[in-house]
């Protein structure tokens, strides 16, 4: 895959310069935030299936099938306790989304239309003294990705996709009727799609994707790792002078008292666990944020204080 455009940040304000300037004011960027600036966007099912367990990419549909198979046959037992409805069964799409959204490994990568929601994952797992911080060597530090996704359905439709498919885009106005939406991620045997990558989301938001203004990037098979199915996007328009311009990686270099700032400036947007992730798992998660911003010390409690 061609190299990214790479904006690296020393403070929270040269980030929210960076993500207010230039091509950010276009519409149509998705952001995912990462702990790690080493690590690339990969989707959980190529990270446990291909990676984790070792299996082949071409027994990937197989696993997959599989996976959508067993949960169909146990969901009823579950269904009453989460109060979720059923899908059709032939709407693999739909049964997917259930799969990511209760912590399966699927192809569905989860990606937001607002850099703050991103920015907040970032933070995440995070350690400024490990990762991101030491002395004047900033080599590591949380990552911002940022995919322009209008450019990459572009590509798509005009590049990629076959006709049959491109005729059932045009019937479907709304782009939700089932058909159409399995047809992108390959379940359609009669219109095979080359590899790329589709911007995808279920017709009714849970909570969570309504919250975190979620949306879905999926490569078009689930044996495609979600880098391999990037490069055939691009590969595709091979004098794209626009990649770097809508492809972008923003490093951010925070020591601890940035990071510290970084959570308390989340707080005030109201960007905590518990806001991000509704009900009793998000509060639990709020009260780690709350330690890393100090809240929860007077200044006569802090370590290293005479009356501690």
């Amino acid at each position: 895959m061609k190299p990214l455009e790479t904006i690296h940040c020393n403070s929270l304000s040269e980030l929210l310069t960076n993500l207010k300037a230039g091509d950010f004011n276009e519409d149509g960027w998705v952001f995912r935030g990462q702990c790690d600036s080493a690590w690339e966007p990969r989707h959980s099912f190529e990270r446990a299936v291909f990676d984790t367990y070792a299996i082949p990419q071409q027994n990937a549909e197989k696993v997959e099938k599989a996976m959508i198979r067993q949960f169909q046959r146990q969901f009823p037992i579950y269904s009453y306790d989460i109060h979720e409805k059923s899908p059709d069964l032939d709407n693999q799409f739909e049964w997917l989304a259930l799969l990511q959204h209760y912590g399966a490994p699927t192809r569905l990568m989860d990606w937001t239309y607002s850099a703050y929601v991103a920015l907040f994952f970032a933070t995440h797992g995070y350690n400024p003294r490990k990762l991101g911080y030491s002395g004047e060597d900033h080599t590591h530090g949380f990552s911002i990705y940022a995919i322009h996704t209008r450019s990459l359905d572009d590509i798509t439709f005009r590049n990629i996709w076959p006709a049959e498919l491109l005729k059932m885009r045009e019937k479907d106005e709304g782009f939700r009727r089932p058909g159409y939406v399995n047809a992108q991620l390959n379940y359609n045997r009669d219109i095979p799609v080359p590899p790329c990558v589709v911007t995808i989301s279920p017709f009714g938001f849970n909570k969570r994707i309504s919250v975190q203004q979620g949306t879905f990037l999926a490569t078009s098979s689930p044996s495609l790792r979600f880098s391999d199915a990037m490069s055939a996007v691009w590969a595709a328009k091979p004098n794209n002078k626009d990649y770097i311009r809508y492809y972008k990686k923003l490093i951010c270099h925070f020591d601890a008292s940035e990071f510290r700032k970084t959570l308390t400036e989340l707080h005030r947007m109201n960007l905590t666990s518990e806001a991000i992730y509704p009900g009793i798992e998000g509060c639990a998660q709020t009260l780690l944020q709350r330690v890393a911003r100090s809240e929860f010390f007077t200044y006569s409690e802090l370590p290293g204080h005479p009356g501690t």
